[in-house]
């Protein structure tokens, strides 16, 4: 469940308000429907137990744009125990956190020119960032990658969010493989009737796939849809319900069957497991919390 609020629209004490009532809103949805949803602070383990004891939707809660903890340490603690598990660190601009790849000069996000390339700030992170990253690391939260940025300063292994290749579709929200980044997890493409209308069919979304499977391993890759952020969906997936056949188009193109399970789920679940494994490693050792400035 990822949770959204804009950065040009919000900022400071007010930005934290509007995400406290969203983590409430999605909290009671949990609760009221607990034949659906896990809840979402549960641990990896466990709410893969759940999952295949009651197939609960495993829902835990995502923050896109560390602008919402209103650069306060003590915010990021309360949003982890009402079930924060993962960030991105931008959200199509640059914040107190980090720089982002663009930025949006348009109130509709959707427009192929509603982003512009931003220009370096800090250079990647900023020096709160750098200890917000370390935090993130202590507390188990999984570190996301939303458009392409700074990568340094993580121990536990990061994602990359609803990124494709720039070879396949050459826009700013894509990434340019050159390496293979150990036990991080990419995602397929994202708008693509906005961007690329032609080529918006699930053959397309699994050709990006093949392709940074076979770049980097299958074992980086994995599925991200965002469904509630976009107005029209590719042909052939609607929705999630069409899911399956994107699986059926990956055995059509001899993809092994531990890879299938890899890019549907495993992958994310491996890199879930081994941030909660340093977050444990890291407060065995004693490593002290961030602390705020006040």
């Amino acid at each position: 469940m990822l949770l959204s609020l804009s950065y040009r629209l919000t900022s400071g004490r007010l930005v934290v308000v509007e995400t406290l009532s969203q983590l409430d809103v999605i909290r009671r949805l949990q609760g009221a429907y607990p034949e659906v949803f896990s809840p979402g602070t549960l641990d990896s383990s466990s709410a893969l137990y759940e999952f295949r004891r009651k197939s609960n939707l495993l829902s835990p809660i995502g923050l896109e744009g560390l602008h919402m903890i209103g650069r306060t340490a003590s915010t990021l603690w309360l949003y982890h125990k009402l079930g924060v598990k993962y960030v991105t660190l931008t959200w199509n601009c640059r914040n107190a956190i980090a720089d982002a790849a663009q930025v949006t000069v348009l109130d509709d996000s959707l427009d192929p020119e509603a982003a512009q390339p931003a220009k370096p700030y800090w250079v990647g992170l900023s020096p709160l960032g750098v200890k917000t990253i370390r935090e993130l690391n202590r507390l188990g939260i999984r570190r996301m990658v939303p458009k392409p940025g700074a990568w340094s300063g993580s121990i536990s292994p990061i994602r990359t969010l609803r990124l494709c290749s720039t070879y396949l579709a050459a826009i700013r929200r894509n990434i340019f493989l050159v390496q293979k980044r150990p036990s991080s997890s990419l995602t397929p493409p994202r708008n693509l009737p906005t961007f690329f209308p032609a080529n918006s069919i699930l053959e397309f979304v699994a050709e990006h796939i093949l392709y940074i499977g076979k770049k980097i391993g299958f074992e980086q890759v994995g599925i991200g849809s965002d469904y509630c952020g976009i107005s029209d969906t590719p042909k052939g997936l609607e929705d999630v319900a069409k899911f399956p056949d994107l699986v059926r188009e990956y055995c059509r193109r001899s993809l092994r069957d531990d890879e299938i399970e890899g890019i549907i789920g495993g992958n994310v679940l491996r890199v879930w497991r081994r941030v909660e494994e340093v977050s444990a490693e890291m407060q065995a050792r004693g490593e002290l919390p961030m602390e705020d400035e006040i």
